[in-house]
């Protein structure tokens, strides 16, 4: 092993299991970037790959025995829920999987995290929209005390992708109206969809 680096055996998913989770701590710039360079396709397969991995390997806490392993002589606790739901949220997000998603909308309710925290409030607003109920991630997005242009995309993304165009570009007029966050290409393309 030469200086400054770290080798570590693991297994595969568990090595992707604890990137997701790593990567669930950091903005969307993570995301921003796989995006840049390989496209919408590339974005969607690595989440779809990391998800099904988080899925499969049991997520939360694994980012610590990473640590752990790489460092010995510390002792990490686990991820704090603010940084591992939104990880959970995005895999039953991608199941589909409302009943364990709402198991951890009370979870996260219970910590004081929801709607308060936008990270994981964002992620619940997915969920819903994933789920085919947009309405219970309007009614979620009302409750967000601070809300991001993510919780803005999302909630707008949610009626589009659900159906009702109309509410979602009456929401992107009262984003404009209301708030001083300038659309980017994500807000773009939902509108775009609303409107074709």
């Amino acid at each position: 092993m030469s200086a400054g680096h770290v080798t570590l055996s693991l297994p595969p998913f568990l090595f992707l299991s604890s990137l997701f989770s790593l990567l669930s701590a950091l903005d969307l710039r993570v995301a921003d970037t796989i995006h840049h360079y390989g496209g919408a396709a590339t974005l969607a397969k690595v989440f779809r790959g990391i998800n099904s991995l988080v899925d499969v390997g049991g997520g939360l806490g694994v980012a610590a025995q990473v640590v752990s392993q790489a460092f010995p002589e510390s002792t990490p606790s686990p991820p704090p829920p603010h940084v591992s739901l939104p990880g959970v949220l995005s895999a039953a997000a991608f199941l589909s999987a409302l009943p364990e998603g709402r198991q951890l909308h009370g979870l996260a309710a219970k910590l004081g995290l929801a709607p308060v925290h936008t990270v994981v409030a964002n992620s619940l607003l997915h969920l819903y929209s994933s789920c085919g109920l947009p309405g219970a991630a309007l009614d979620l997005f009302r409750r967000i005390p601070e809300r991001s242009l993510v919780s803005w995309n999302t909630a707008v993304d949610a009626l589009v992708g659900n159906g009702d165009h109309l509410a979602a570009l009456d929401l992107f007029r009262e984003m404009q109206r209301d708030t001083e966050l300038a659309p980017d290409a994500y807000t773009v393309q939902s509108v775009l969809g609303a409107c074709g």
